[in-house]
């Protein structure tokens, strides 16, 4: 399994709000799983977590190497909506339970 973080997109208007709501400041504030040749993650546009075809060729990525397979866990959550409430008040660290933004996948798994 990896996890993968992304750099913000060239001109996002998203990502300076979200990284505000994350209660920091980031070049990097998105973050998607990679497992058995699959790669999943939740979006704000898309509002359900699911796998996706690929990562856009103009962002920058960080990968990081995770032991074990986390399928399981990918297939019980597919569909899962987004998390709105949970990326707007992370830093207090309210959510809704089956609800998921993106850092929450990767918090989770």
């Amino acid at each position: 399994m990896k996890v993968i973080i992304c750099e913000s997109k060239k001109g996002s208007w998203f990502a300076p709000i979200y990284t505000l709501f994350m209660g920091g400041e980031t070049a990097y504030p998105h973050g998607m799983i990679w497992n058995n040749g699959k790669l999943y993650d939740t979006t704000f546009f898309r509002g359900r977590f699911s796998e996706v075809k690929s990562i856009a060729d103009n962002r920058t990525v960080i990968v990081f190497d995770v032991e074990g397979d986390c399928q399981e866990w990918i297939n019980n959550n597919l569909g899962a909506k987004y998390d709105w409430l949970g990326v707007i008040l992370w830093t207090l660290g309210i959510h809704v339970e089956q609800n998921f933004h993106c850092y929450e996948i990767i918090q989770r798994i």
